[in-house]
């Protein structure tokens, strides 16, 4: 779940399985919820971690106990995978590590 803004993701935005793209700011929105998952894990995304830990403690709150904070954020992931992978989807190369 990346929750960063239209501004952040306009260029760089993640590819991982599953990826689910909703702002911060629209995330407790009703319809917004009803997108996310309730039979497998909810990991959430912001730029460094600092809003997903907020979100992802406040989504446990409401009932979404399955969920977890990437650490380091979107940075954190083109750190670890590098930028050019980091912006497509995952292949079995990627996927390993």
């Amino acid at each position: 779940l990346d929750i960063r803004t239209p501004e952040e993701t306009q260029f760089f935005t993640g590819n991982l399985p599953g990826h689910l793209a909703i702002p911060l700011a629209q995330l407790f929105d009703h319809e917004q919820l009803a997108k996310l998952p309730t039979d497998r894990p909810i990991v959430v995304m912001c730029l460094s971690g600092t809003r997903a830990t907020a979100a992802a403690t406040a989504l446990r709150s409401i009932g979404f106990e399955d969920t977890y904070v990437l650490k380091g954020g979107f940075k954190g992931l083109v750190g670890y995978l590098g930028p050019k992978e980091a912006n497509k989807p995952l292949g079995p190369a990627t996927a390993a590590r």
